[in-house]
């Protein structure tokens, strides 16, 4: 038996051993894969630990997680209303009243057809409010709002949870200004793509669905039932679907979409293979998105040996799986398609689903995900406005679990000077960028790993991911914040009754 496999061997037994004896042995499949996979990615790491480093890099973190500015939106000679206004509230010292005269002139621009999709004003607007809301939503149960008291808790709330950027970066956001009404008796839908393996429960976003319509009654919230391991083209057809019952039950409605991972490539497929039932659809944020595939991926399609689990042959390889297998050779890549084989069993395909489930992981590369990008973009449609939300994890021992250990270190490593990832999906990837870099809100950076901001610890079995790394995270309140500001000026519904 190859040195590696002895060892992962070994940790599980001695993990296994550790527990109390009800705990031992779990019959489930799925935990005894993910607990192998975790403790097979420790072996691999400890095996390659003996590897020489490579070359130290200089990295530059502000740099890669830059967001425009209010510079770069309203630049000097730019004298119109919003960017006046604009610029006042970022100037007035948490001031809400000027923060309220920045959403009015905005939501009046808007009405009046003066500002587009494409306006960097209106960008900067949404990502600031939204982050703005998001404090206000996060904080609503915590101190009273006014006065430096509520500056001084949003500042805290958000360099926790942003803290790549220094402290105090987002002045509008620090004024006490609850959320506008902006949600009258028109009807919105929003409408979810999950990723590409479905929790056991069915139920991503439900938590937030509930929030969203007790807080604004105009929407209506929908889920794309797409399968597990799927490839974006099946999950497309599921898409056409639901925006066709969408369109029977609230015709002429906006749909607003929400994509998460393998989701948001699964919503850009759907507008392209149904483009009239989406031309309803206003707006897409993408969370974690792995619409340009994921690095870890990667290695994975090319490895993955399902149902088998036979060894894997470093042949035919590119990107950062050529990169692993240069540097750690065969027995890496058995190991690697065993820790992908098991995690993947585990979390949704079954021995007669392997087939489809190899496919489904494949069409996650960055390889066969840039051939969307080069043959399907142009036909996406140009009325709708992306919004991106990214994270990287840069705090490990609060948010990298030992399931994914493996595959964030050597995304990491392989990433050159654009390491930084969520265990799943680089940076550089996660935004939308390319021929939609026009119409894309990019919000800050998030610290956090690819499961914490979309999913809730029920819908993760506590191997994976123990249930206090989903504590404190505001995920409820971010969707909700980034509803709550397409509202406050319009862009939720096609009319609003009275101004926020």
């Amino acid at each position: 038996m190859p040195r590696f496999c002895t060892a992962s061997w070994r940790i599980g037994r001695w993990a296994d051993d550790r527990k109390p004896v009800g705990e031992r042995c779990v019959r489930s499949r799925g935990a005894r894969a993910i607990r192998m996979a975790a403790t097979l990615s420790v072996a691999l790491l400890v095996g390659c630990a003996s590897k020489p480093p490579p070359e130290p890099i200089e990295l530059d973190l502000p740099a890669a997680v830059r967001i425009a500015s209010l510079a770069d939106a309203c630049p000097i000679e730019r004298v119109d209303r919003v960017c006046l206004a604009l610029r006042a509230a970022e100037g007035g010292l948490h001031d809400p009243r000027l923060v309220a005269e920045a959403r009015e002139a905005t939501r009046s621009a808007w009405a009046e057809g003066s500002l587009s999709i494409e306006d960097a004003a209106l960008h900067w607007w949404l990502r600031e409010r939204g982050m703005g809301l998001l404090a206000w939503n996060a904080l609503e149960q915590g101190p009273p709002p006014g006065g430096d008291g509520y500056a001084s808790a949003a500042t805290a709330l958000l360099d926790r949870h942003f803290p790549a950027y220094p402290s105090g970066s987002f002045r509008t956001a620090l004024a006490p200004l609850p959320p506008g009404t902006g949600c009258g008796s028109e009807r919105a839908a929003l409408l979810a793509f999950p990723g590409v393996v479905r929790v056991p429960t069915g139920d991503e976003f439900g938590s937030a669905f509930e929030r969203l319509e007790a807080e604004l009654p105009c929407v209506t919230s929908y889920r794309v039932e797409t399968g597990t391991f799927l490839t974006p083209e099946a999950n497309a057809r599921t898409g056409c679907e639901t925006l066709e019952q969408i369109g029977r039950e609230l015709p002429g409605a906006p749909v607003h979409v929400v994509g998460y991972s393998q989701g948001v490539r699964n919503a850009l497929e759907t507008f392209v293979a149904c483009p009239e039932a989406s031309r309803q659809v206003r707006t897409l944020f993408a969370m974690n998105s792995a619409a340009h595939g994921s690095a870890a991926a990667d290695a994975v399609a090319l490895l993955l040996p399902l149902p088998g689990l036979e060894v894997a042959r470093c042949v035919g390889t590119a990107g950062i799986s050529r990169w692993w297998c240069d540097r750690f050779g065969e027995p890496f890549a058995a190991g690697l398609s065993a820790v992908a084989g098991t995690a993947g069993l585990a979390l949704g395909a079954s021995a007669g689903e392997a087939d489809g489930a190899v496919t489904g992981l494949r069409s996650l590369s960055t390889y066969t995900s840039r051939e969307f990008w080069r043959t399907k973009a142009s036909e996406l449609p140009a009325e709708v406005l992306f919004f991106s939300f990214s994270s990287i994890i840069t705090d490990e021992a609060r948010n990298l679990p030992a399931s994914n250990r493996l595959f964030y270190r050597s995304v990491f490593l392989a990433g050159g000077r654009q390491p930084w990832n969520d265990m799943q999906v680089r940076l550089v990837d996660q935004r939308l960028a390319g021929p939609l870099s026009g119409r894309e809100v990019v919000w800050p950076v998030a610290e956090g790993n690819h499961f914490q901001w979309e999913l809730e610890p029920h819908q993760m079995p506590a191997i994976a991911m123990p249930a206090e790394m989903f504590e404190g995270i505001p995920r409820v309140e971010l969707l909700l914040a980034h509803v709550q500001a397409l509202a406050e000026i319009g862009l939720l519904v096609p009319s609003t009754d009275g101004s926020p």
